[in-house]
């Protein structure tokens, strides 16, 4: 399966831009093609106002399964650094953790903390509004 997605991804790219751009227009084409066919215009309305739903849903399920791979691709370097070279993971954990620390602090300031005290107060303004 992730063979399949490569192969596709290196055919994709190779592709230049204006083909891409020329493919994409076409099948946009399509769509309003047969649109124009449908039997009435609630069919229409409907079809075209539920049309960037899927698109969306669809990028949506692209990235989810890219985030999934990566997670996989991450947890395989680990599990090869475990096997073969079994002191990196000391090395790497707190150098990664660290790094995390940086990157919060630096891009993130206000993010830090556990969130506990945040989930009591907004816990207590829900009670509050629903006990008024």
């Amino acid at each position: 399966m992730s063979v399949d997605i490569v192969k596709f991804a290196k055919t994709f790219l190779a592709l230049s831009s204006k083909t891409r751009v020329i493919s994409f227009k076409r099948i946009y084409e399509r769509i309003l093609d047969k649109l124009t066919h449908l039997p009435n215009d609630k069919w229409k309305l409907s079809v075209l106002s539920a049309l960037p739903f899927w698109v969306g849903s669809f990028a949506v399920g692209l990235i989810a399964d890219f985030y999934a791979q990566l997670f996989g691709w991450a947890e395989e370097i680990f599990i090869y650094l475990v096997e073969e070279i079994h002191y990196w993971m000391f090395l790497i954990t707190p150098i990664l953790f660290i790094g995390s620390f940086l990157l919060v602090h630096k891009y993130a300031p206000y993010a830090n903390g556990s969130g506990i005290p945040q989930v009591t107060a907004s816990l207590e303004l829900i009670t509050k509004s629903s006990v008024e």
